[in-house]
């Protein structure tokens, strides 16, 4: 796994008492939508820590059918092979 540090976060700051303020009853900063060091840690902690829905095994009923999703920042093909078992691949193209 990789590990993310995220250097905006001043020394004796937690990265959550840094960000509490962005998010309001009223508003969002822009900030949580643009800010890389937040990308960087919800990617971390989202997708990289917890199951992440691909497909369902609906979208793909027949042999050799596929779709395209994506797993955080990184595209894969989910795909049912010719005995009928669902796969996944990294989209390396």
């Amino acid at each position: 796994m990789k590990v993310i540090h995220i250097a905006a976060v001043p020394a004796g700051e937690s990265a959550a008492d840094e960000w509490d303020d962005l998010v309001q009853p009223d508003r969002v900063h822009r900030r949580v939508y643009t800010d890389p060091a937040i990308f960087a840690r919800e990617m971390d902690h989202v997708y990289a820590a917890s199951w992440v829905y691909l497909a369902h095994e609906s979208e793909i009923p027949e042999p050799n059918d596929f779709r395209q999703a994506w797993l955080g920042t990184r595209e894969v093909i989910v795909t049912r092979d010719e005995e009928g078992q669902i796969r996944v691949f990294s989209n390396r193209c």
